[in-house]
């Protein structure tokens, strides 16, 4: 992915159009022909309403798979470890896991269409202003997640969805962030992506041309997430809402414990 390219469709002349990589043709009239433009969301003026920030938030966990690489945990031991200390998706306002399905990493486009139909059928994300996926090995923050979603200013109702990351095609499928208003886009026009959107790549490339395909705009806020597949691994923020990847207990408790040090350092109690 360190070079994506689209089809764009263009007119020649009043006759003619056609669809191709890059730039209309010399001489062309060069106007573009279809889509509906997604666009970065302006942030709300002084006395409108803003989208809330109730969370409702999903893993979805291969609670049986062995660990994947050497030295590393099962993910379900991860995911066990965070679960039962009332971490990560525990602390949104409500939550749920789902099983997944043993279709890889590099293409696991079904898995995850299946964990969100799930969440679907579960329909508790109606209650709430946000639904986040979040990975089992991914370090996340809820209370920070909240923090920026109050800087967002996200006009109320908006069908939004977050770019998490300055990389490649800046969304990556660590930590998705759907407006409710997003996901009812989704629900509603699903088949279309399903038909349409090719799956080539791994589900995060899917989601996000899928998302823009059917009409839903974007926040881009790339302190939302630390990477390793972005070469970023540091834990040590006081802001960033999550880190990414942390595949065993050991790991996922240190970046956890830096990150909370890296507040209490940036932000010491004043003692009267």
């Amino acid at each position: 992915w360190s070079k994506c390219d689209v089809h764009t469709c263009y007119k020649k002349d009043e006759y003619y159009g056609t669809c191709k990589l890059g730039a209309a043709e010399g001489g062309w009239d060069g106007t573009a022909l279809g889509g509906h433009g997604s666009r970065e969301i302006e942030k709300a003026g002084d006395g409108i309403a803003t989208q809330g920030a109730s969370l409702f938030c999903f893993s979805v966990v291969m609670w049986w798979q062995p660990a994947t690489m050497n030295a590393m945990d099962p993910e379900g031991m991860v995911a066990n470890n965070w679960k039962t200390k009332g971490l990560s998706i525990m602390q949104c306002e409500d939550s749920m896991f789902v099983d997944g399905l043993p279709t890889g990493s590099q293409h696991n486009i079904d898995s995850f269409t299946h964990a969100w139909d799930a969440v679907k059928a579960d329909g508790r994300w109606k209650r709430h202003d946000w639904t986040v996926k979040v990975d089992a090995d991914c370090v996340f923050l809820p209370e920070r997640l909240r923090w920026h979603i109050g800087a967002w200013r996200v006009p109320q109702g908006s069908p939004v969805y977050v770019r998490n990351t300055n990389f490649k095609f800046h969304f990556l499928g660590a930590i998705e962030v759907l407006s409710r208003e997003a996901l009812q886009l989704y629900y509603e026009r699903t088949d279309q992506c399903q038909t349409h959107v090719g799956k080539q790549g791994g589900e995060d490339y899917w989601m996000q041309s899928c998302l823009e395909g059917i009409g839903s705009d974007y926040v881009s806020d790339y302190q939302m997430l630390n990477d390793k597949y972005a070469a970023n691994e540091n834990c040590g923020s006081d802001w960033v809402v999550a880190y990414h990847f942390y595949k065993s207990v050991k790991d996922w408790d240190a970046c956890y414990e830096a990150a909370q040090n890296a507040w209490k350092w940036a932000h010491p109690v004043q003692v009267k």
